[in-house]
């Protein structure tokens, strides 16, 4: 247990609400039914553990999840607006932003402008994506490379009216007023429940299957940016040379971000994993582009974190990311960083290198971001520094007695800023369990700001 925090079971009924910061609007008719539901799913599984039946006053926390259909959201998004033009004899290299800068300018319907990255497409094609906030007319102004106005053609549409109804909450944020809890940016609670899927081994299904998670009401997922199986790391395997991103690989992200629109699931776009850069845990270094052994620029990966080139080329790929998926409200979060005390670098005890890489990654991303997703990583080293630029925390779980530790989960470490915190990761050690009832139902009695996932 780490030092400076409440375990749960110290924790009283009332005090497990205060905690839960939940809206108090429910309607005293849906509060009923869904107590009710919640008792009839306690006694449809007798062998549940007994101290779930003396934490039913937890239930408010549980309702947020199981029960989100008597939750009556009221949007403030409106239907994705996009626009494609063709930009000729271009001379420069249309992937790289620092010498390739287009921006698209959209006047909105109160009158203010907003300048959003524009991400090429192929051929002599670009586009740009936006997720309009207010109903009206949205138009575009002007196109710029480099900061002076651009002559395109095939500009198609110039403009857009808003005028359906919203379609969804708005993106994920930190509850100003609890800064354990999310929010959607309507102001509605959000408790993440849902599968970490990761990958599959064939990455066009991945749509289909995020579509499946909504379906069962899930609202919450974790997909990496692999390059092994089906990849979908724009980079990985190469396309041409360093610094060239694979059209194909953004395409199966764009299914995968329409998918999670439509299905109403928020999920983690993970840009990084330890793999890429470790020689040791499940180690990928020995096919990594990156390495000179594979025609790169980095003779170990520990210099990930620090080599200019490296940091050069990985913003070019975060740019490109933040154009063309950044205007989606389904990816809750940028995660920088799967299980990075994996790697070679940490493996070293190069903390300082890892803080101050997510540090200006971070930066990085929000510079561009105009929508200001939320960012993590992940590590089961939660006193690191790294975590400073970070919006939550999130640990990994694989232990022997997975109920009592997702029950009493561990929490953020003494002298840490308070931050929403939950298992993005987590399975068991040795203990099997039958479906994933009795550990969901664990890692909700655990009052953190999401269930164990």
């Amino acid at each position: 247990m780490c030092s400076g925090r409440s375990g749960p079971a110290t924790l009283t009924p009332q005090a497990r609400r205060k905690a839960a910061g939940l809206l108090p609007s429910w309607p005293a008719g849906e509060r009923s039914c869904l107590r009710a539901g919640l008792w009839f799913r306690v006694r449809q599984f007798p062998k549940f553990p007994c101290w779930a039946s003396r934490r039913l006053a937890a239930a408010p926390l549980v309702l947020c999840v199981l029960a989100g259909w008597a939750v009556s959201m009221q949007a403030d998004t409106y239907p994705r607006i996009e626009a494609s033009f063709s930009i000729t004899n271009l001379a420069t290299d249309p992937f790289d932003y620092t010498v390739t800068d287009v921006r698209v300018q959209i006047t909105r319907p109160d009158s203010s402008t907003l300048s959003l990255p524009a991400f090429f497409d192929g051929g002599t094609t670009w586009r740009v994506r936006h997720m309009p906030a207010l109903p009206g007319l949205y138009q575009i102004t002007t196109i710029t490379l480099n900061g002076s106005p651009l002559a395109v053609s095939n500009l198609q549409p110039s403009s857009w009216t808003a005028s359906r109804n919203p379609i969804g909450p708005g993106y994920v944020r930190v509850d100003p007023a609890n800064a354990n809890r999310f929010i959607t940016s309507n102001g509605r609670r959000y408790y993440p429940l849902g599968h970490d899927v990761a990958w599959w081994t064939n990455n066009t299904n991945l749509a289909s299957i995020v579509l499946k998670l909504g379906g069962s009401r899930e609202n919450w997922s974790r997909i990496w940016m692999t390059h092994f199986y089906d990849s979908l790391n724009l980079e990985w395997p190469k396309v041409g040379s360093l610094g060239q991103f694979s059209l194909g690989v953004a395409q199966k992200w764009d299914a995968i971000v329409s998918a999670a629109e439509q299905g109403g699931v928020s999920f983690q776009m993970t840009l990084q994993h330890h793999g890429q850069y470790s020689s040791t845990v499940n180690p990928n270094w020995n096919e990594n582009p990156y390495n000179t052994a594979n025609g790169g620029f980095l003779s170990n990966a520990t210099q990930f974190f620090t080599d200019a080139t490296a940091k050069a080329y990985t913003k070019r790929k975060y740019r490109y990311i933040v154009a063309r998926w950044g205007y989606s409200p389904a990816i809750m979060a940028w995660e920088l960083f799967n299980e990075v005390q994996f790697t070679d670098a940490a493996n070293a005890y190069q903390w300082t290198n890892i803080a101050a890489w997510h540090t200006e990654m971070a930066q990085f991303i929000r510079d561009q971001d105009f929508y200001q997703h939320l960012i993590t990583t992940s590590s089961d080293n939660l006193s690191q520094p790294m975590w400073t630029p970070c919006d939550y925390y999130q640990h990994h779980d694989y232990p022997t007695d997975y109920i009592s530790a997702e029950r009493d989960p561990v929490g953020i470490p003494g002298g840490q800023p308070i931050k929403p915190i939950f298992s993005g990761e987590c399975g068991s050690n040795g203990v099997p369990y039958l479906g994933f009832h009795a550990p969901l139902w664990a890692s909700l009695m655990g009052a953190q700001a999401g269930a164990a996932q």
